[in-house]
């Protein structure tokens, strides 16, 4: 299939429904018996999206420099597909995704799992059924060794490594492969080999890879403390983002005829709220085309004055709930569109329905 390959390994993945794929071209699905692009009709495959809520996908998968990395994480609980733009940080805005869900072919992009100028591993998934993956968490001070220069043990090893005394106990705490740093200096050190001493049972030593700017590495004090490199382990599950900037915007509906003047008294929205605050005049709404959306003092060339719509989204609905928002007088128009945009909210969104009223002797002006 022409144009369909990979350049990242990490960019295909397996789920129970079939195989997934992403590249610059789009998310290909395989299913055994057809591949589907699962943007089509979706997601804008080049050039700037409608109100510019969320990039288009050659925007989102091409990082800076052209680096072509997404990651894909597949939750088997929600039969949800997360495309992570670029897992190791080569790219700007490395923290987009954009998330599929097989249950009903709907693409959401989001930028709260994961964290800017971060690095992350490829995900497994673990004994509940949840994706797991590592975060280089930087150095940090989880436990401290002191280094003690005895010249009788320190042993220059080369040009980039260097054998360092340290007391037995200390010496446990390190494995090879750990990566260390001197605090208070940004050289960094890759260890070979930590071992107990033969000569006296007091001390070891442990054998560093230097790695530093310049031609000479930096010199430190006797009994300067170390830092170890960390790492995190996280999961992905049904509360990793409980606090969300959530948007959207419906189409432009003229109800069915655009040529007739409606009056639109209420909008009924079918929610969860799982968060325990209230949620107050979170939709704003535009008419007869217009691209700028406002919760109160809009116009429209149908009508007189302005108009606000007010309602809210009640606290710690976990169960179905409806909420009703009212104009501040009735809004006569030719279309409507909705958008709700809102920090730190946790709603779901099923269905929402109109309140109108044709006036069928009103055309349009």
């Amino acid at each position: 299939m022409q144009h369909a390959g990979i350049d990242f390994d990490h960019s295909v993945i397996k789920t129970e429904l079939g195989i997934v794929w992403v590249n610059r071209n789009g998310c290909f699905f395989f299913d055994g018996n057809n591949i589907k692009n699962l943007i089509d009709g979706k997601i804008k495959s080049t050039g700037t999206t409608q109100y510019n809520l969320a990039p288009s996908w050659d925007s989102f998968v091409t990082g800076s420099d052209y680096i072509v990395k997404p990651v894909l994480i597949y939750v088997p609980k929600n039969k949800q597909l997360i495309v992570q733009r670029c897992a190791d940080n080569g790219s700007t805005n490395s923290n987009q995704t954009y998330i599929y869900d097989f249950n009903v072919g709907s693409w959401v992009y989001d930028t709260t799992l994961f964290t800017d100028s971060v690095k992350y591993t490829n995900s497994i998934i673990d004994w509940n059924n949840n994706p797991v993956f590592a975060i280089d968490n930087g150095f940090q001070t989880t436990s401290t060794l002191g280094f003690d220069d005895d010249p009788e043990l320190d042993e220059a090893i080369d040009n980039t490594t260097e054998a360092e005394d340290i007391d037995v106990d200390q010496v446990c705490f390190l494995n090879r492969g750990d990566l260390i740093q001197f605090v208070g200096e940004s050289e960094e050190m890759l260890v070979r080999e930590a071992v107990v001493a033969s000569t006296g049972g007091e001390h070891g030593y442990i054998d560093v890879i230097r790695g530093w700017n310049g031609t000479t590495a930096s010199a430190v004090a006797d009994t300067t403390n170390i830092n170890f490199n960390t790492v995190l382990f996280k999961e992905i599950s049904d509360t990793s983002s409980v606090d969300l900037i959530q948007s959207f915007v419906t189409k432009d509906i003229d109800f069915g005829d655009p040529s007739i003047v409606k009056k639109v008294y209420k909008i009924y929205v079918t929610y969860k709220n799982l968060k325990n605050t209230t949620q107050t005049n979170l939709i704003q709404f535009a008419v007869d085309g217009n691209t700028t959306f406002a919760q109160t003092s809009v116009s429209t060339p149908q009508g007189s004055g302005s108009y606000a719509l007010t309602g809210v989204f009640a606290a710690s609905k976990t169960n179905w709930d409806i909420a009703i928002f009212t104009f501040s007088s009735p809004l006569p128009c030719q279309s409507l569109a909705l958008k709700l945009l809102t920090a730190n909210s946790a709603l779901w969104i099923n269905d929402i329905s109109f309140e109108y009223r044709v006036l069928p002797a009103k055309k349009v002006s």
